[in-house]
């Protein structure tokens, strides 16, 4: 368990925050991190050199499950952009997304 001196989502002050080391690099690391008060979640990459300590981060509603095994899915292909933007724009994508989630 790690402390934070805020949540990104909740705002709360020093919230016990629940982190899970996902890839270490060496000076790269992949952390996903849950606020135990409102359960939301964030990624962040923090990176060391010798010129100091980098991090971003971004909400997500990933599970530490969910973002490895978005991260050892290969490259998302032009196509299938463009497949998925026809099914939006017609309306067909998000019919199907709508029927699924009954």
């Amino acid at each position: 368990m790690i402390s934070s001196s805020q949540c990104a989502f909740c705002s709360s002050s020093l919230e016990p925050l629940e982190a899970k080391l996902l890839d270490d690099r060496g000076e790269r690391k992949l952390i996903h991190v849950n606020c135990r008060r409102c359960e939301h979640s964030m990624l962040a990459i923090v990176s060391v050199s010798e010129k100091g300590i980098f991090s971003i981060g971004m909400l997500t509603d990933c599970s530490p499950d969910d973002a490895m095994r978005f991260k050892s899915a290969g490259p998302i292909s032009s196509d299938e952009v463009l497949h998925a933007h026809l099914g939006f724009r017609d309306g067909a994508l998000l019919g199907g997304l709508l029927q699924f989630g009954r």
